[in-house]
């Protein structure tokens, strides 16, 4: 239930909204690239407060959802989306014997942004900037060590904001856009006293406007 409350209440704010206000709706989809760091604690009688260790490779994940776009004031207009985002990281392991293995663990979130989209000027191209707070929320992690306490841990409620340029364009009598966003989290995955997880996304994506 706790999962169905904020899209409920998202539907019934863009129901409500849609005879006067809405501008138009769609698809975006695409992929994500995330960049997942550990870094490691050390004592008070350590030279360094933080030492980073060797961070892991990317994670190259799924991202698709839906949007609704409303007037706002002037050149400005409002974005509401709902998506489903990958998330997670891959990293290079080696046995004593000095053979190599991969390790790879995806997480899957249930994503709500709010989002002001500045158009640049209107034409056959029509780029825009975007930005605003966004909330991810896990749905499911695969991979290796989901039944890790220390990744079990990890925190499950993620908020940040989104940053990006896109532009929309007519193909064919088809409305499409285009965009590129960079997604800075704010909350931290894992922190204790010992080693703080944090992670950034760069998501690229196309979209069909209606």
């Amino acid at each position: 239930m706790k999962i169905l409350r904020p899209i409920l209440v998202i539907l019934f704010f863009t129901f409500s909204l849609q005879a006067q206000f809405l501008k138009s709706f769609g698809v975006k989809f695409g992929g994500a690239t995330t960049n997942q760091e550990r870094k490691y604690h050390l004592p008070t009688s350590g030279h360094d407060a933080i030492v980073t260790i060797q961070p892991n490779k990317n994670l190259v994940g799924l991202s698709a959802g839906v949007y609704a776009e409303f007037k706002g004031y002037s050149i400005f207009d409002i974005l509401l989306e709902l998506n489903y985002l990958q998330k997670g990281f891959v990293r290079e392991e080696q046995y004593t014997t000095g053979e190599s293995y991969t390790l790879k663990q995806r997480t899957d979130y249930l994503n709500f942004s709010l989002l002001i989209k500045a158009k640049v000027y209107d034409g056959i191209v029509t780029p825009y900037l975007i930005a605003g707070p966004r909330y991810d929320f896990e749905i499911t992690k695969t991979g290796y060590g989901v039944d890790n306490p220390y990744y079990e841990a990890f925190n499950k409620n993620l908020f940040g904001f989104y940053f990006g340029v896109g532009s929309k364009f007519d193909l064919f009598n088809i409305n499409l856009l285009a965009e590129a966003i960079y997604d800075l989290g704010i909350t931290d995955l894992y922190d204790d006293s010992l080693v703080r997880v944090t992670a950034d996304t760069f998501i690229f994506r196309m979209g069909i406007s209606f």
